[in-house]
């Protein structure tokens, strides 16, 4: 090896080092040389970091316009695009995506809401997969963006945290008695009631979200948008299948339409006129308070009147053959449900609830009041990136995220299902479809 060589390796291997000790300056580091970076990296790190502490007056009025023009998604997304960014161009360094926001996508306001939010959430705990944490406020602010997509937020389950990963809470499984007693005569003990434990333990919900390359260079809005669309689908996909399905293992929740103590109908037929009367009948002989006949409280869907959340859930067959139902010349339920009800309760349509591969085509409809299906959330939502990863496609294909020119992006969220009240649920896994 001759000296110049040596020379050459040990510079190498000096950039290398700064590069990890985050001491590389925008001129040393050959990434900052293709995108035109002069100022060293550590001094506007600084600046940055100095400013996180509160947006003064002009930079809160630019916030509050963006958010009105593009919605609160519009700094999650493009956070996400920077982190995607950083691993695209091999910036290892914590602050990478940071840099990503102030020098590449020259987005100094992106760059400094980012650094106050990074700061307190690291403060607050750390990423247990590594990668970047969203803190309380932006971690609220992505589920408040999935919400609009996930059928099971939508249906109005009980959100509700645990700090600690785990929550155990109370489920009253029989009433408490009421006697009668006339003056100067004991009154009998109302039986205790009978009490079990709902409990909730956080598995972790992983969504992936493959993009191009090519929209991770620009800081461009419309690749933004699309950042933040597939982020949130993908993870309001997730919640739902193990949210409202899952097996209940190790890893996965025990979806609320799998919990053993819910009503399970046996329908075994395909649907008719008396099919749907039979879910309303089982809630009645639960002692499910339907409201019928109390003015406003049942058509109250904002819970002013009435806290309940019953809906129907069923997939699209059985929507089609419900909505196709006639007698005579009548159909029995279409025009109810062009107005999105059915037998005066409002329904979702959800492809989670696949029809099976029998002769029969069996499915899933279930009926309840789903604020009593409990969503436990664990912390804040943690998320990275990397070139290298494969994933698996909608077909099922494994694919090389690195042969597309593609970033994949991973979110986590750490979460649990389960129903508090059983006898509010309702459901029945053997409605025909075939």
């Amino acid at each position: 090896m001759t000296k110049a060589e040596l020379e050459e390796l040990k510079k190498r291997a000096l950039e290398a080092k700064k590069s990890q000790d985050g001491t590389t300056t925008a001129t040393e580091d050959p990434n900052a040389k293709r995108w035109g970076l002069t100022d060293p990296w550590p001094e506007r790190r600084a600046q940055l970091m100095r400013g996180s502490e509160g947006l003064n007056p002009s930079e809160a009025r630019e916030l509050d316009r963006r958010e009105k023009a593009y919605g609160k998604g519009h700094m999650i997304a493009r956070m996400l695009r920077a982190t995607m960014c950083a691993e695209l161009n091999r910036w290892s360094a914590d602050d990478a995506p940071l840099r990503v926001l102030a020098d590449v996508y020259k987005d100094p306001l992106a760059a400094k809401v980012w650094a106050g939010e990074l700061e307190r959430a690291l403060s607050a705990e750390k990423p247990s997969e590594g990668g970047y944490l969203f803190g309380p406020t932006m971690s609220d602010d992505f589920i408040g963006l999935i919400r609009p997509v996930s059928m099971l937020l939508r249906l109005g389950v009980t959100e509700v945290p645990m700090p600690d990963g785990n929550l155990t809470v109370p489920r009253q499984e029989d009433g408490t008695s009421v006697t009668w007693a006339g003056e100067n005569e004991d009154v009998p003990a109302s039986d205790d009631p009978s009490f079990g434990d709902v409990k909730l333990s956080a598995k972790k919900a992983v969504a992936i979200v493959a993009i191009s390359n090519d929209l991770l260079r620009v800081a461009s809005v419309q690749a933004d948008q699309i950042v933040e669309r597939d982020a949130r689908r993908a993870m309001a996909q997730e919640i739902d299948t193990q949210g409202l399905v899952g097996p209940g293992s190790a890893n996965k929740p025990l979806g609320l339409l799998r919990d053993p103590g819910v009503t399970d109908l046996a329908i075994n037929a395909a649907v008719d006129g008396d099919t749907f009367t039979k879910f309303l009948k089982a809630l009645l002989d639960n002692d499910v308070d339907l409201n019928f006949g109390l003015t406003g409280q049942r058509e109250d869907d904002e819970g002013l009147a009435n806290l309940s959340r019953i809906a129907w859930l069923f997939n699209s067959s059985i929507w089609e053959d419900a909505y196709n139902l006639k007698v005579g010349d009548v159909y029995v339920f279409r025009e109810e449900m062009d107005r999105g009800r059915l037998l005066g309760w409002p329904f979702g349509v959800t492809s989670k609830l696949a029809n099976g591969t029998d002769q029969h085509g069996k499915t899933t409809v279930a009926f309840a009041d789903w604020s009593e299906g409990w969503m436990g959330r664990q912390g804040s939502l943690e998320f990275d990136a990397s070139r290298e990863a494969a994933y698996k496609n909608s077909a099922g294909t494994v694919v090389a995220a690195y042969s597309r020119d593609q970033t994949v992006l991973r979110l986590i969220a750490k979460i649990d299902t389960r129903v508090r009240q059983l006898k509010k649920f309702v459901k029945s896994d053997n409605v025909y479809t075939a």
